[in-house]
């Protein structure tokens, strides 16, 4: 291990960092904090590092503490630190350095249009939504000042955990306020508030009772706020403005909205008070009327929500945006006309028991019961078009964990399965099939969907890898994004007549699809759809004018070799893009070639048939486009045939 003074390195670029590197950081004048880079690349926007469980008054550590250090914080992704800055510096390094833990570090993505949880050394495995939260350190982008929030309460019981105990304050002014800003930092507001008013009584400034108010308003003592006001304003003669937005704050947070805009305004006024005398210029003069701008900002929001508000609901319009929980009442009705419930909107009211939701709602939106542990009984519409599950809406709920095994339906819409089946039938009050119910199920084989089920949601059967079978009847009119992704078995899926819309990624690593027939009412197939599905062999499409997206089979994937013999029209139907990339032009049939060439012309393809079309097929070609020119058709279409012959005439 080597190890160097803080003043050899100054700075360091993020792209030279190296695993095993010691790093230092000041985390005030008189703490540094220390870590280690446990991989470092930079192109993959990731910079792992550990915060060792070790402080400093002095930017120096030794190798034995280095070597038998903890960690204070799980490791965290740290590409947006700043290592360039003179705050963070490289002091030493640790060779061939493998964490001990390395392989079980994971940051997320996703591959393919799938969630994935991704080791250090690249491996991707899938995951849910409700797994996710677990990488939460390495899955964030965390900057200088994120670490240090992060490492605000370790640093307070390292260093001052004999003060907290004993409440021997420092009584040095420089040393105590140090103490009170990491109390401040840690959000120990009460504790600040007891530090503050024994120790330091008479000799308050303006410093101290910024932090004084601020953590009063934090825990909504706005009362105490106001008593402190008045009882220190002779601190504030010649800084009038700052005592208006202490005010002002706890007015509005005590929802005394006339008193909040009296202090608005004078602190408004102050502010140019202050310009005029020339104690308050520049950037100094734009922050402060910034904060007042933020408290008029607040103040006119508190006004509209107070519009807003029928009885304990927050409306806007059509939308539920917020209960105000009165920590009282434990049944509630949704006003009828609400068409959509918001985020978290019931988040934590968990005295509420029961919930009535009106005809009216057809979309509940994510974590709408989130922390609603005693809610048993929810009388749902009876239809719902759409639930986002990210990662969840009801299952805090005693309604959730009561509901047997099985289909979890909310009004027609399936949001759940907790069964264990091998054949699942949808049943047949069923409209919509939710995202992600069947993820990973690899207990299912066969699924059977009636003709009462339109929409497919994203991710629905998404990891069922022993799937083998669904039926579809018809009636079903939307897939979405990934619904079938790495369905590794499935051998059989006909798709109804009636089916218009195809998602991205619908069919991604279904290794045994044969034949796939699009239905004519499917106007557009999105990228990916089929990328990973090696073993297609045939695509009969059913609309002439039918687009496919980019990638389709794939990012970097060759058109499959059985699609030239068997789907040989299929190129027509692909982007300028991939056909360029993917499809040999030499390998279609003569007939197609030209039917491409009338039918497929931009600048893009210039290059494209410049490149493909030469003395061995430009006779063939050409006498397959005069038949074409018999035929019906486009303006278009005839100028693009008699194209082939000005630009290759003289190839023939």
């Amino acid at each position: 291990m080597k190890l160097w003074s803080w003043e050899k390195k100054p700075s360091t670029s993020k792209g030279r960092l190296k695993r095993g590197d010691i790093f230092c950081f000041a985390y005030d004048e008189q703490t540094y904090c220390f870590g280690r880079i446990i991989e470092s690349d930079p192109k993959q926007s990731l910079i792992i590092v550990e915060i060792l469980d070790h402080i400093s008054d002095q930017p120096k550590i030794d190798e034995e503490t280095i070597l038998h250090a903890g960690r204070m914080i799980p490791p965290l992704n740290a590409r947006d630190m700043n290592f360039e800055c003179y705050n963070w510096r490289i002091i030493g390094q640790q060779e061939d350095y493998y964490a001990p833990d390395y392989d079980e570090i994971y940051t997320t993505g996703y591959v393919g249009g799938q969630l994935c949880k991704i080791d250090l050394h690249g491996n991707a495995t899938s995951i849910s939504q409700e797994e996710h939260s677990k990488y939460r350190y390495t899955t964030q982008l965390y900057t200088d000042e994120y670490v240090k929030n992060e490492i605000h309460e370790c640093i307070l019981q390292k260093k001052y955990s004999s003060i907290l105990a004993n409440k021997n304050y420092p009584t040095d002014p420089q040393e105590f306020g140090r103490f009170v800003n990491v109390l401040f930092a840690a959000g120990r507001y009460a504790d600040v508030i007891e530090a503050i008013l024994i120790l330091l009584k008479d000799q308050q400034d303006l410093d101290t009772m910024a932090k004084l108010l601020t953590s009063c308003n934090n825990l909504e003592q706005y009362e105490d706020t106001l008593k402190y006001l008045e009882e220190y304003k002779n601190l504030y003669a010649d800084k009038m403005r700052l005592w208006y937005y202490f005010a002002g704050d706890a007015y509005l947070g005590k929802k005394d909205y006339d008193n909040a805009l009296t202090c608005i305004e004078k602190g408004f006024a102050e502010c140019e008070r202050e310009k005029g005398a020339g104690s308050l210029v520049g950037r100094a003069y734009d922050l402060a009327v910034l904060d007042f701008r933020n408290l008029r900002f607040r103040h006119e929001s508190a006004l509209e929500e107070q519009e807003k508000r029928t009885g304990n609901f927050i409306i806007d319009e059509d939308e539920l945006e917020e209960y105000a929980d009165d920590g009282v009442t434990t049944e509630v009705i949704i006003p009828d006309g609400i068409r959509k419930i918001g985020s978290h909107a019931f988040k934590n009211c968990d005295r509420i028991k029961s919930v009535i939701i009106p005809e009216s709602v057809r979309e509940i939106s994510t974590g709408v019961f989130t922390g609603c542990t005693n809610l048993e009984k929810i009388q749902f519409p009876s239809h719902i078009d759409h639930i986002i599950k990210n990662p969840e809406v009801f299952e805090d709920t005693k309604w959730y964990k009561n509901q047997p095994k099985g289909q979890i339906i909310v009004g027609d819409y399936l949001y759940a399965y907790t069964g264990e089946e091998e054949e699942v039938v949808i049943r047949d009050t069923v409209r919509s099939i939710g995202s992600g119910v069947f993820r990973n199920k690899t207990g299912i084989k066969k699924v059977v969907i009636p003709a009462n089920v339109k929409k497919i949601y994203a991710e629905a059967f998404c990891g069922c890898t022993n799937l083998e079978t669904v039926e579809m009847a018809e009636g079903l009119e939307r897939i979405s994004s990934y619904a079938f992704q790495d369905c590794e078995k499935l051998k059989e899926m006909i798709l109804p007549s009636g089916i218009s819309s195809i998602a991205n990624g619908v069919y991604i690593g279904c290794k045994n699809l044969r034949e796939v027939s699009i239905p004519t009412g499917v106007k557009q197939i999105y990228e990916e759809l089929f990328a990973g599905a090696t073993s297609i062999q045939k695509i009969t499409v059913g609309d002439a004018k039918l687009t496919f997206g980019h990638d389709a089979f794939g990012r970097k994937e060759k058109y499959p070799e059985a699609l030239y013999e068997n789907s040989p029209e299929l190129p027509i139907h692909l982007s300028d893009g991939d056909i360029k990339q993917y499809i040999d032009f030499n390998r279609l049939p003569e007939n197609i070639q030209a039917y491409l060439f009338v039918k497929r012309q931009s600048k893009s393809l210039a290059s494209y048939y410049q490149k493909s079309i030469n003395e061995s097929n430009a006779v063939a070609i050409g006498n397959h486009i005069t038949e074409l020119m018999k035929t019906k058709l486009s303006a278009k279409e005839k100028k693009n045939a008699e194209l082939f012959f000005t630009q290759y005439g003289s190839l023939m």
